[in-house]
């Protein structure tokens, strides 16, 4: 499962670290299943338009939500793709 890092740059009003679960293709982009830590109760979903190339991330106590920057920083086993396939298990 990845761990990604989300962020805006260059004004710095998101540094945050969400973990990738899941991916589901949706129209033209990707709903894309995540844990948030400071979020447990219930899953979360970063939206990627693969036309756009843009990632959006809804808001939240610490996030006025839209679109944002997203790397990924760590993953132990299976590798995803943003067109939502798994590459390698």
């Amino acid at each position: 499962m990845p761990l990604v890092h989300l962020f805006r740059f260059p004004r710095i009003i998101i540094n945050h670290g969400i973990v990738v679960y899941g991916m589901t293709a949706v129209g033209t982009g990707n709903s894309v299943e995540t844990y948030d830590p400071n979020i447990p109760e219930h899953p979360v979903k970063l939206i990627f338009d693969r036309i756009e190339r843009i990632f959006n991330f809804p808001p939240a106590s610490y996030w006025l939500g839209g679109p944002l920057s997203v790397i990924e920083i760590y993953r132990r086993r299976s590798v995803l793709n943003w067109g939502g396939e798994v590459l390698e298990c």
